[in-house]
């Protein structure tokens, strides 16, 4: 009843808006290319990072506009697509957990336009983020081939089919109407696939990631670690290769010029680097957190602009919707990005994260906060970590004791904001079945 009174003021029939719609960019309404990488790390987009291996993203920034601090929701992918696509935090929206349906009482970005005129279709890489769960919602098309069956592990698909299917309905598409396109790819990852080179066809599994985690031994980790790395950048610039493949299109049919181009990912990769863990969903570390975001604004406005400020993946839906002149659902948490874009905004955001509060994990709920310069993970049965992020990117050393009147504050923000925000659910650990507990078993989530 509380759940459902909390949604009212987003449910469908209502039209309370948050904010008045921005001037929509162009006249007709521009195109919309939303794309979603799952587990990619900031730092292997070259223009973040300086890695050679996505020189599609590259060129997508220089003819757009970076943000090099976009702080995720939550670090595993049902909970982090859904308040993506919401822009609510999932503590608000009671998806905190992998396999959890989306309400359909809230609004999607892709009901919003598709009122508003636009065809809309999605491509999801992942099971996680399918029909299954309601991320379905407000597409006129949503193409997807999963077995849910008990004995079939086909939860994933390979980026190039699905580019395959992008290009197909593209090319068969109701071209009186402004598109909404979202393709999720899920190759970055684990199993890490290498597509190059002699060692192409072999992979690092999840069994066998999982299992140099469990060993705790730095020397077998050092002796697999740049093979584990080569196979999950090979993965990252694969899939830039199929982003390239509907941007050329795109050009080739007359229709990037107004096409505004989104760019992000659910949530980053450990990969060995904090307490030799190889995954993502245990921990809140900026490595996890912190994903790219390129945006490509049509008819290239504000290209080459570099966005160095905090930056949270809910503030996609409104800078989304503000393009499509589309006004924002009340509920909505996040804020437009076009101020910062522009350049007309100076502020500085904070950004705040939770962790899947799975019963086995020892230190209890978690949850995270984020400045330009400081950040501090809270820990519901153990002591909190606070790190400066300026000149401890990497998050090796931490200084709580040093400042505890930092910490204190910081913690107060994170249970106003998050455990004590009145529209807060207390999440309740979903009773899996079986076919849902073999696909977060087969993705490496539980074991």
């Amino acid at each position: 009843m509380c759940f459902l009174a909390f949604l009212c003021a987003g449910c469908r029939g209502g039209d309370d808006t948050k904010h008045k719609p921005e001037p929509r960019a162009s006249n007709p309404p521009p195109n919309i290319l939303f794309i979603t990488i799952d587990t990619l790390r900031a730092d292997y987009v070259g223009k973040i990072g300086n890695k050679p291996i996505t020189p599609i993203m590259d060129q997508v920034a220089n003819n757009g506009v970076l943000f090099t601090r976009c702080i995720s929701a939550e670090s595993i992918t049902g909970p982090s697509i859904a308040s993506i696509m919401t822009g609510i935090m999932p503590h608000r929206i009671d998806v905190q957990y992998n396999a959890v349906t989306l309400h359909d009482k809230l609004f999607t970005l892709a009901e919003i336009l598709s009122f508003g005129g636009y065809e809309t279709a999605g491509f999801p890489g992942a099971s996680l983020v399918s029909s299954d769960y309601g991320f379905d919602q407000g597409f006129d098309a949503f193409v997807e081939s999963f077995d849910r069956t008990q004995f079939e592990t086909n939860y994933w698909r390979a980026a190039e089919p699905v580019t395959d299917d992008v290009l197909k309905w593209i090319q068969g598409r109701d071209a009186s109407k402004p598109f909404f396109m979202w393709v999720h790819y899920f190759d970055p990852h684990a199993p890490y696939n290498a597509h190059y080179g002699e060692r192409a066809g072999e992979s690092y599994t999840y069994e066998e990631l999982y299992k140099l985690y469990i060993a705790q031994d730095p020397a077998r980790v050092d002796a697999e670690i740049n093979d584990i790395l080569n196979f999950y950048a090979q993965e990252v610039y694969y899939t830039d290769q199929q982003i390239g493949r509907i941007i050329q299109y795109l050009q080739m049919n007359a229709l990037l010029d107004n096409t505004m181009i989104v760019i992000t990912a659910d949530h980053g990769e450990e990969l060995f680097m904090h307490d030799l863990f190889h995954g993502h969903g245990r921990t809140l570390n900026d490595i996890v957190l912190n994903v790219p975001l390129i945006i490509r604004f049509p008819h290239r406005r504000y290209a080459g602009r570099r966005v160095d400020s905090v930056v949270r993946t809910i503030d996609i839906f409104p800078t989304i919707l503000g393009q499509a002149g589309r006004g924002v659902p009340e509920p909505v948490q996040g804020r437009s990005l076009f101020p910062l874009a522009t350049g007309a905004e100076k502020g500085v955001r904070t950004a705040f994260s939770i962790r899947e509060p799975i019963a086995f994990y020892q230190d209890g709920h978690a949850a995270s906060m984020t400045t330009a310069e400081w950040k501090y993970i809270y820990f519901h049965n153990g002591p909190g970590r606070l790190f400066h992020i300026v000149e401890d990117p990497g998050e090796f050393t931490d200084l709580s004791k040093l400042y505890p009147d930092i910490e204190k504050r910081m913690k107060n923000s994170i249970f106003e904001n998050i455990f004590n925000d009145p529209g807060y659910i207390h999440p309740v650990e979903p009773e899996l079945s079986g076919v849902d507990r073999r696909l977060l078993n087969e993705l490496g989530y539980i074991r």
